[in-house]
Protein backbone atom coordinates (compact mmCIF):
# COMPACT_ATOMS: atom_id res chain seq x y z
CA UNK A 1 0.00 0.00 0.00
CA UNK A 2 1.44 3.33 -1.03
CA UNK A 3 1.61 6.05 1.58
CA UNK A 4 -0.81 8.25 -0.39
CA UNK A 5 -3.42 5.49 -0.38
CA UNK A 6 -2.77 4.83 3.30
CA UNK A 7 -3.18 8.48 4.20
CA UNK A 8 -6.59 8.52 2.54
CA UNK A 9 -7.61 5.30 4.28
CA UNK A 10 -6.51 6.53 7.69
CA UNK A 11 -8.22 9.87 7.21
CA UNK A 12 -11.52 8.19 6.35
CA UNK A 13 -11.46 5.40 8.91
CA UNK A 14 -9.60 7.01 11.81
CA UNK A 15 -12.81 8.16 13.52
CA UNK A 16 -14.31 4.70 13.22
CA UNK A 17 -11.22 3.20 14.81
CA UNK A 18 -11.64 5.35 17.92
CA UNK A 19 -15.19 4.20 18.55
CA UNK A 20 -14.73 0.62 17.38
CA UNK A 21 -11.10 -0.47 17.11
CA UNK A 22 -12.17 -3.97 16.14
CA UNK A 23 -13.49 -2.51 12.88
CA UNK A 24 -10.17 -0.92 11.84
CA UNK A 25 -8.89 -3.15 9.07
CA UNK A 26 -5.76 -2.06 7.23
CA UNK A 27 -4.01 -5.41 6.80
CA UNK A 28 -1.22 -6.89 8.90
CA UNK A 29 2.32 -5.82 9.52
CA UNK A 30 3.60 -9.16 8.33
CA UNK A 31 7.25 -9.68 9.14
CA UNK A 32 7.55 -6.21 10.66
CA UNK A 33 5.58 -7.17 13.74
CA UNK A 34 5.29 -10.91 13.38
CA UNK A 35 1.86 -10.85 11.75
CA UNK A 36 -1.52 -10.03 13.23
CA UNK A 37 -3.75 -12.97 12.46
CA UNK A 38 -5.99 -14.41 15.15
CA UNK A 39 -5.00 -17.76 16.53
CA UNK A 40 -7.25 -20.70 17.30
CA UNK A 41 -10.09 -19.62 19.56
CA UNK A 42 -9.33 -22.27 22.14
CA UNK A 43 -5.86 -20.98 23.02
CA UNK A 44 -6.73 -17.76 24.86
CA UNK A 45 -3.41 -17.63 26.70
CA UNK A 46 -1.51 -17.99 23.42
CA UNK A 47 -3.63 -15.36 21.71
CA UNK A 48 -3.12 -12.87 24.52
CA UNK A 49 0.63 -13.49 24.64
CA UNK A 50 1.00 -13.02 20.88
CA UNK A 51 -1.20 -9.92 20.91
CA UNK A 52 0.76 -8.29 23.71
CA UNK A 53 4.09 -9.00 22.00
CA UNK A 54 2.87 -7.39 18.78
CA UNK A 55 1.35 -4.48 20.67
CA UNK A 56 4.69 -3.93 22.40
CA UNK A 57 6.40 -3.67 19.03
CA UNK A 58 3.74 -1.21 17.90
CA UNK A 59 4.28 0.94 21.01
CA UNK A 60 8.00 1.10 20.21
CA UNK A 61 7.31 2.20 16.65
CA UNK A 62 4.82 4.81 17.82
CA UNK A 63 7.11 6.29 20.46
CA UNK A 64 10.34 6.26 18.45
CA UNK A 65 8.78 7.52 15.23
CA UNK A 66 7.01 10.48 16.84
CA UNK A 67 10.16 11.38 18.74
CA UNK A 68 12.14 11.13 15.49
CA UNK A 69 9.90 13.62 13.70
CA UNK A 70 10.05 15.96 16.67
CA UNK A 71 13.83 15.67 16.93
CA UNK A 72 14.28 16.42 13.25
CA UNK A 73 13.05 19.97 13.82
CA UNK A 74 14.38 20.43 17.38
CA UNK A 75 17.24 22.58 18.58
CA UNK A 76 20.45 20.79 19.51
CA UNK A 77 19.59 21.08 23.20
CA UNK A 78 16.09 19.71 22.73
CA UNK A 79 17.31 16.95 20.41
CA UNK A 80 19.77 15.83 23.08
CA UNK A 81 16.93 15.58 25.58
CA UNK A 82 14.83 13.58 23.12
CA UNK A 83 17.80 11.30 22.54
CA UNK A 84 17.95 10.55 26.27
CA UNK A 85 14.21 9.87 26.37
CA UNK A 86 14.42 7.47 23.44
CA UNK A 87 17.40 5.65 24.92
CA UNK A 88 15.57 5.23 28.24
CA UNK A 89 12.42 4.01 26.52
CA UNK A 90 14.29 1.43 24.45
CA UNK A 91 16.11 0.13 27.51
CA UNK A 92 12.87 -0.37 29.42
CA UNK A 93 11.65 -3.94 29.79
CA UNK A 94 8.39 -3.02 31.51
CA UNK A 95 5.49 -3.48 29.03
CA UNK A 96 3.14 -1.30 31.09
CA UNK A 97 5.69 1.51 31.20
CA UNK A 98 6.18 1.37 27.43
CA UNK A 99 2.42 1.30 26.91
CA UNK A 100 1.97 4.37 29.10
CA UNK A 101 4.79 6.26 27.39
CA UNK A 102 3.42 5.44 23.95
CA UNK A 103 -0.02 6.67 24.99
CA UNK A 104 1.49 9.90 26.31
CA UNK A 105 3.55 10.37 23.15
CA UNK A 106 0.42 10.11 21.01
CA UNK A 107 -1.09 12.99 22.98
CA UNK A 108 1.84 15.31 23.64
CA UNK A 109 4.29 14.57 20.82
CA UNK A 110 1.44 13.99 18.40
CA UNK A 111 0.10 17.47 19.16
CA UNK A 112 3.56 19.01 18.80
CA UNK A 113 4.20 17.27 15.49
CA UNK A 114 0.81 18.45 14.24
CA UNK A 115 1.74 22.01 15.18
CA UNK A 116 5.06 21.69 13.35
CA UNK A 117 3.43 20.28 10.24
CA UNK A 118 0.83 23.05 10.13
CA UNK A 119 3.33 25.85 10.64
CA UNK A 120 3.49 28.46 7.87
CA UNK A 121 7.24 27.89 7.65
CA UNK A 122 7.08 24.09 7.73
CA UNK A 123 8.12 23.53 4.13
CA UNK A 124 10.97 26.01 4.25
CA UNK A 125 12.13 24.65 7.61
CA UNK A 126 12.10 21.14 6.14
CA UNK A 127 14.13 22.24 3.11
CA UNK A 128 16.72 23.74 5.44
CA UNK A 129 17.16 20.60 7.53
CA UNK A 130 20.50 18.85 7.27
CA UNK A 131 20.63 15.61 5.28
CA UNK A 132 20.80 13.62 8.52
CA UNK A 133 17.77 15.42 9.94
CA UNK A 134 15.84 14.88 6.71
CA UNK A 135 16.72 11.19 6.89
CA UNK A 136 15.49 11.10 10.49
CA UNK A 137 12.25 12.78 9.45
CA UNK A 138 11.64 10.32 6.62
CA UNK A 139 12.36 7.36 8.88
CA UNK A 140 9.99 8.69 11.52
CA UNK A 141 7.13 9.23 9.08
CA UNK A 142 7.68 5.86 7.44
CA UNK A 143 7.73 4.03 10.75
CA UNK A 144 4.70 5.84 12.09
CA UNK A 145 2.83 4.74 8.98
CA UNK A 146 3.80 1.13 9.66
CA UNK A 147 2.72 1.58 13.28
CA UNK A 148 -0.69 2.77 12.09
CA UNK A 149 -1.08 -0.25 9.84
CA UNK A 150 -0.15 -2.54 12.71
CA UNK A 151 -2.46 -0.76 15.14
CA UNK A 152 -5.42 -1.08 12.80
CA UNK A 153 -4.87 -4.79 12.32
CA UNK A 154 -4.19 -5.44 15.99
CA UNK A 155 -7.31 -3.53 16.95
CA UNK A 156 -9.35 -6.01 14.94
CA UNK A 157 -7.44 -8.97 16.37
CA UNK A 158 -7.81 -7.67 19.92
CA UNK A 159 -11.51 -7.07 19.45
CA UNK A 160 -11.91 -10.65 18.25
CA UNK A 161 -10.02 -11.96 21.30
CA UNK A 162 -12.23 -10.03 23.72
CA UNK A 163 -15.39 -11.15 21.91
CA UNK A 164 -14.29 -14.78 21.99
CA UNK A 165 -14.53 -14.87 25.80
CA UNK A 166 -17.64 -12.73 26.16
CA UNK A 167 -19.71 -15.81 27.00
CA UNK A 168 -17.16 -17.09 29.51
CA UNK A 169 -16.79 -14.70 32.49
CA UNK A 170 -14.06 -16.92 33.94
CA UNK A 171 -11.77 -15.97 31.07
CA UNK A 172 -12.42 -12.22 31.11
CA UNK A 173 -9.51 -11.56 33.45
CA UNK A 174 -7.12 -13.14 30.97
CA UNK A 175 -8.02 -10.70 28.20
CA UNK A 176 -8.01 -7.50 30.29
CA UNK A 177 -4.49 -6.54 29.02
CA UNK A 178 -5.87 -6.83 25.49
CA UNK A 179 -8.87 -4.68 26.34
CA UNK A 180 -6.61 -2.07 27.93
CA UNK A 181 -4.48 -1.89 24.77
CA UNK A 182 -7.36 -1.25 22.37
CA UNK A 183 -7.77 2.50 23.09
CA UNK A 184 -4.06 3.12 22.44
CA UNK A 185 -4.21 1.23 19.16
CA UNK A 186 -7.28 3.22 18.17
CA UNK A 187 -5.52 6.47 19.09
CA UNK A 188 -2.58 5.48 16.90
CA UNK A 189 -4.86 5.12 13.89
CA UNK A 190 -6.72 8.32 14.70
CA UNK A 191 -3.59 10.42 15.25
CA UNK A 192 -1.94 9.07 12.11
CA UNK A 193 -4.99 10.00 10.08
CA UNK A 194 -4.53 13.59 11.21
CA UNK A 195 -0.74 13.82 11.05
CA UNK A 196 0.23 11.95 7.90
CA UNK A 197 -1.63 14.11 5.36
CA UNK A 198 -0.04 17.27 6.76
CA UNK A 199 3.44 15.74 6.99
CA UNK A 200 3.18 14.32 3.49
CA UNK A 201 2.23 17.72 2.09
CA UNK A 202 5.14 19.38 3.88
CA UNK A 203 7.69 16.85 2.69
CA UNK A 204 6.48 16.99 -0.88
CA UNK A 205 6.66 20.77 -0.74
CA UNK A 206 10.23 20.46 0.49
CA UNK A 207 11.06 18.17 -2.46
CA UNK A 208 11.69 15.14 -0.27
CA UNK A 209 11.09 11.74 -1.80
CA UNK A 210 8.51 10.08 0.42
CA UNK A 211 8.95 6.29 0.44
CA UNK A 212 6.13 3.92 -0.46
CA UNK A 213 5.21 1.94 2.63
CA UNK A 214 3.43 -1.39 2.50
CA UNK A 215 1.90 -3.32 5.36
CA UNK A 216 4.76 -5.79 5.33
CA UNK A 217 7.50 -3.16 5.05
CA UNK A 218 10.41 -3.44 7.44
CA UNK A 219 10.67 -0.38 9.71
CA UNK A 220 13.56 1.97 9.03
CA UNK A 221 16.37 1.83 11.55
CA UNK A 222 15.96 4.30 14.39
CA UNK A 223 18.49 4.30 17.20
CA UNK A 224 19.20 6.89 19.85
CA UNK A 225 22.38 8.11 18.11
CA UNK A 226 20.31 9.33 15.16
CA UNK A 227 18.46 11.81 17.39
CA UNK A 228 21.48 14.06 17.99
Amino acid sequence: MKIKTLVMALSITGVLAVSAPASAQFGGLGSALGGGKSEAKGDIDGQVKSFMEQSGNTYKLVYNSLKAVEAAYATAEKAAKIQEEVAAFNKSTDPKEQQAKAAEALKTDGALVAELAQSKTAQEDTKNLSKDKQKLLLAGVSNFTIAALGAGNLGKTGGDIVKSVSSNPMSMGKVMPVKDALPILADTVSVSGKLLPALLKVMKGANLSVPDVKAESKPAELNADMFK
